[in-house]
């Protein structure tokens, strides 16, 4: 049985290590947010090339246009087995594009930030005010051109 004096000695060092820790996610520097432009920045250019994947691969297809493409993302009944495929194969490459976003994201924001509580509390930093400016200043210099 631990004694009065040693729980509250635990119950302290529990309390300053939560205080610690809290004041240590809210706090955002201006690292914090070049290293969160970095990553949106990253992010945005497979979500570009995802497109351009989709687009391409619309092209090439005989048989579907870009029109149809959306009629059919939009929500229209496939009107035969292959426009059924075509779907079916977009929806694959979507997902497995998905999925390396999402990955390639959460690795980011615990490798470069330290962890998801930084990463939240920047994402929410960056939404206004001086913080938003920087974040907009940063992520202009380091945007990529869209040259591919």
């Amino acid at each position: 049985m631990i004694k009065r004096p040693m729980k509250r000695m635990i119950l302290g060092s529990l309390i300053l290590i939560l205080f610690t820790n809290l004041s240590t996610a809210q706090e955002v520097t201006d690292e914090h947010v070049w290293k969160y432009a970095l990553m949106t920045e990253v992010v945005d250019q497979m979500k570009a090339d995802l497109s351009r994947a989709v687009n391409e691969t619309i092209k090439k297809q005989e048989g579907m246009t870009g029109a149809r493409y959306k009629e059919l993302a939009g929500g229209a009944d496939p009107a035969n087995d292959f426009e059924t495929k075509f779907m079916a194969n977009i929806d694959k490459l979507k997902e497995s594009r998905v999925s390396a976003i999402k990955s390639v994201n959460s690795d980011l924001a615990t490798k470069m930030l330290g962890s998801a509580s930084i990463y939240k509390a920047v994402r929410e930093a960056v939404k206004d005010g001086d913080m938003k400016a920087k974040y907009e200043q940063y992520k202009s210099q380091i945007a990529f051109e869209d040259s591919l």
